[in-house]
C-alpha cells in the first residue's frame, strides 16, 4: 500500500468522525432548543 493512500484513507476515517461527532452535537443541541426550559 503507499504511502499516498494510506493519508486518503486516514484523512477519510478523520472527515467521517469530525463530521459525525458534529452531527451528534447538532442533534443534542437542538433537543435542548425543542423542550421547554
Amino acid at each position: 500500500m503507499k504511502a499516498r493512500t494510506k493519508f486518503l484513507i486516514g484523512g477519510a476515517l478523520v472527515l467521517c468522525t469530525a463530521g459525525y461527532l458534529m452531527a451528534s452535537s447538532i442533534k443534542q443541541t437542538g433537543v435542548y432548543y425543542v423542550t421547554p426550559s
